[in-house]
């Protein structure tokens, strides 16, 4: 069985950058489909009737 050991702040702050990249990746691709499938068509059909 692995022991625990807990991070130094080095090693905190190297894996916080990696999460915060991850999750603005995260947040480019849900917005990214929201505006193609949610927000373009409800302003097509808002134009076009």
């Amino acid at each position: 069985m692995r022991s625990f050991t807990i991070p130094t702040k080095q090693q905190a702050a190297k894996g916080g950058r990696g999460l915060f990249w991850a999750w603005i990746a995260y947040q480019t691709v849900k917005g990214s489909l929201t505006t193609c499938f949610i927000w373009v068509p409800m302003i097509y059909y808002y134009v076009t009737r």
